[in-house]
């Protein structure tokens, strides 16, 4: 799935029904009207497809293809000829057919956002050789994939909502290793979430910080550095349950800390700057 391989002679419900013919068994009215509020097209069933923004075709693509029953969705850069208004447009959908639809999805794309949101495994290729496979939340943090050699480096953490404090606007979570952080949001009480940490949001302490603005301190230990530049360090930390945190500092923070690995250390994260997908 890699366009928009519309029939120009017929509307959104015509495109569709062309889809379904393409199965051994048509589907039942239930499973379409499932598959058409999935990916919220009951608006535009009336519309042709050149009355239809990029974000709305490829929606239609991907419930033609649901409507003919694959085994396997490949689904190759959908959103990589969509400007970011499109890709916000229809980021959304995909997110729900991930998690609702039972169609196995292989996804290729260049884009860590993208995969962040939509991935449970990776498959890294370089130069048509694997180089990596693995879960999305390791191959974050793992130093042979590009993903933490990147400027914009992240951890991805699952977390359960412990608490809502309406006084001060924040949620309570927690994490594997029982770590708890606070999120400037209206969480629902148990319920679970990933949460993504850029590493240029994380700061390193020695010591704890004391009368501090950053609420989020959590203990943890230098493992190794996996990535450097003229005068930058990103470093592997372990925080409790060995869960895998990247935090990119500078040369002359590093040095100055004298940082090595197994050092005992205290990582600061603004709770604005941690994000829930």
């Amino acid at each position: 799935l890699s366009g928009q391989p519309f029939i120009s002679a017929l509307d959104v419900t015509g495109n569709l029904q062309f889809g379904a013919k393409r199965r051994v068994k048509v589907p039942d009215d239930d499973y379409r009207h499932e598959v058409i509020d999935l990916l919220g097209l009951a608006g535009l069933l009336s519309r042709m497809p050149s009355d239809l923004s990029g974000g709305e075709k490829q929606r239609v693509a991907i419930a033609r293809a649901l409507l003919s029953a694959p085994k396997l969705l490949l689904m190759d850069e959908p959103l990589a000829s969509l400007d970011e208004a499109r890709k916000s447009e229809i980021l959304p959908f995909l997110e729900r057919l991930h998690r609702e639809v039972k169609i196995p999805v292989l996804y290729v794309s260049h884009s860590i956002e993208e995969m962040q949101l939509l991935c449970d495994r990776v498959l890294v290729l370089e130069r048509g050789r694997k180089t990596y496979e693995g879960g999305m939340v390791e191959a974050l943090t793992h130093e042979g994939t590009p993903f933490s050699q990147q400027r914009n480096a992240s951890s991805l953490f699952e977390v359960r909502v412990q608490s809502y404090e309406p006084a001060d606007g924040v949620s309570e979570v927690v994490l594997k290793g029982g770590e708890r952080l606070l999120l400037p949001d209206h969480l629902e009480k148990n319920s679970t979430l990933m949460l993504r940490v850029q590493a240029t949001d994380v700061s390193i302490a020695r010591v704890r910080p004391q009368q501090s603005t950053v609420l989020n301190v959590l203990s943890g230990r230098v493992v190794r550095v996996i990535n450097s530049t003229a005068h930058h360090i990103t470093l592997l930390v372990h925080l409790q349950a060995e869960e895998p945190l990247l935090a990119r500092i500078s040369l002359k923070s590093y040095r100055e800390l004298a940082l090595q690995p197994s050092d005992d250390i205290f990582v600061m994260i603004k709770a604005v700057s941690i994000h829930g997908i």
